[in-house]
């Protein structure tokens, strides 16, 4: 009968010095990613007679977490876990077969260029002979006749038929040269990360009593540092099946150390690194506020001024070329605060190796597609995407690429859309809708029975052009002043809210047209708004 024992690393207990040692040959098998970390399982098997035995899981991170270390064992007869250490050591050798391959790799390429140079330099030196010989031939000379026409014509076509088969080799030796060098390159750039390794390294120690033979096979779980997801988002838009596909990615990096093959890998949206107590409040107490001491003022302004001088921490996160694995698929695992997307397909990802994406889901949306234009800020008009988050996949903060009948158009940000919540989508800029904006005119005058105000007025011209074949429904927004200050009075002259049907207008001074534009058809509408104040005081913020 199979039992399984688990255990977790919570001390650290003396090794006896009777238990046979085992050095086990381990594989991983499992990978949790979290946003800054991962969680590794791997998996040993091993046969072992009765008795007490110290087994061994070597090289792993660094940067492992001690308190993470997790052991669950399944054996076929009675086992003890007696107890579990971690320690700390240095590899002696090189015992990375990736960091051995990639040298070999180097090695042999550096040995093809070296050939390849030397082919070139012998070609050049053919070249120098042909031409040599060739003036020889043909200088004059007093001993020697000229050669005839005939001889004359059969030296310049072997020159030209050599040279030209020279020349052939010269570009393609160049050729190899080039992809050679792109080669050496990569495998360098592959390299460096496992060179600039410490090795320091850790090492897991099992202690296990048998109390007959059994087959026992251990996995053992920890988390590490130099692991990292985050999501990435393409929307793609048909315009002639006028269907919308959001395409749902996680982009990782992972320098742990490890090389990860064919593993099940899993991307939580869970923080580890974040506390699960809540935060405490302390007493919030406010007091007269007193004057510093001379010297003391003076040694806090120094100290502020250090604080602005000293160099700030520049962010560690590097733009990498996205590398895009094989399209896969991910199912959900939601729980009360976290979600986890366990990817369908083994992956292998290798350590130090550029970003990697991998595909996590792919949502037919239904959508309602509208523009919106801000024409005082740009006189261009956006489209954008209303629509439900239809999947029950959360969609994470991550940044959005659109594609337009798969061009692609623009990049911007995605919001944090759990399911069945609302999504907004912006597809980028669309020339085909025409915008201007303009001042018609601002006027200044004085008001009142005796001149004490002055009042200006505001007038602008907003035209929106329809070009495309289609009907399509725009929001035209703008705002207007508000004041802040009850001497100062603002007044919207046009357009009438109760006239105008499609204007709206809120508290804050924000305005906006609702339009439906047929194909061809062009709307104009005029904003105009006067700011009154007494005579004699400065009012910010008014446009000229």
């Amino acid at each position: 009968m199979n039992k399984w024992l688990s255990i977790i690393c919570l001390s650290t207990l003396s090794i006896s010095c009777y238990a046979e040692q085992i050095t086990l040959n381990s594989t991983i098998k499992a990978v949790t990613i979290y946003a800054d970390r991962a969680a590794i399982t791997r998996q040993a098997q091993i046969s072992l007679p009765a008795g007490e035995y110290q087994v061994s899981f070597v090289n792993l991170p660094n940067d492992l977490d001690d308190n993470s270390v997790q052991l669950n064992a399944e054996a076929t007869a009675p086992t003890t876990i007696l107890d579990l250490t971690t320690s700390a050591s240095y590899q002696q050798y090189n015992i990375n077969d990736r960091l051995q391959t990639i040298n070999k790799q180097i090695t042999t390429l550096q040995q093809q260029l070296n050939d390849l140079t030397d082919q070139e330099t012998l070609l050049t030196n053919q070249q120098t002979f042909i031409q040599k010989a060739q003036a020889v031939i043909l200088a004059p000379s007093k001993d020697a006749s000229r050669p005839t026409a005939n001889e004359l014509k059969n030296i310049l076509q072997l020159r030209k038929d050599k040279l030209s088969q020279i020349l052939a080799q010269q570009r393609e030796v160049t050729k190899q040269r080039s992809e050679l060098k792109n080669q050496l390159s990569v495998l360098r750039s592959q390299l460096d990360p496992l060179q600039n390794n410490d090795h320091a390294i850790k090492n897991v120690v099992v202690r296990l009593n048998l109390v007959k033979p059994a087959n026992v096979k251990l996995n053992l779980t920890y988390t590490t540092l130099g692991a990292s997801w985050y999501p990435l988002y393409d929307a793609r838009y048909n315009s002639k099946t006028k269907q919308l596909i959001l395409n749902y990615f996680g982009v990782i990096r992972q320098k742990t150390g490890e090389d990860w093959h064919q593993i099940k890998l899993t991307l939580s949206t869970a923080k580890p690194a974040i506390s699960g107590n809540p935060p405490t409040l302390s007493n919030w107490l406010i007091d007269e506020l007193k004057p510093l001491p001379i010297a003391a003022a003076s040694s806090v302004a120094d100290a502020a001024k250090m604080m602005d001088a000293a160099p700030r921490p520049l962010s560690n996160i590097r733009r990498a070329k996205d590398i895009e694995a094989l399209t896969q698929m991910a199912s959900v695992d939601s729980s009360i605060t976290s979600a986890s997307f366990n990817i369908d397909k083994p992956t292998s990802l290798i350590s130090g190796n550029p970003q990697q994406k991998v595909a996590i889901t792919s949502i037919k949306l239904t959508n309602e597609l509208h523009y919106i234009t801000v024409p005082r800020l740009a006189q261009t008009a956006y489209l954008q995407a209303k629509t439900t988050n239809t999947s029950n996949f959360p969609l994470l903060t991550g940044k959005l690429n659109s594609f337009m009948d798969n061009k692609f158009i623009s990049t911007s940000q995605l919001a944090t859309t759990m399911p069945n919540g609302e999504l907004k989508l912006d597809l980028g800029a669309d020339e085909a809708i025409a915008v201007n904006f303009k001042q018609l005119r601002r006027y200044t005058e004085k008001t009142g029975f005796t001149s004490s105000s002055e009042k200006v007025t505001y007038e602008y011209l907003i035209t929106v052009k329809n070009n495309k074949a289609t009907p399509e429904h725009i929001n035209v927004l703008d705002h207007i002043p508000v004041s802040q200050d009850e001497q100062i009075s603002v007044k919207l002259l046009s357009p009438n809210a109760n006239k105008d049907k499609q204007f709206n207008q809120d508290k804050e001074g924000q305005i906006n047209w609702t339009w439906t534009l047929q194909p061809s058809e062009k709307k104009e509408a005029t904003l105009s708004f006067s700011v009154e104040y007494p005579v004699g005081i400065e009012v910010t913020g008014l446009p000229q």
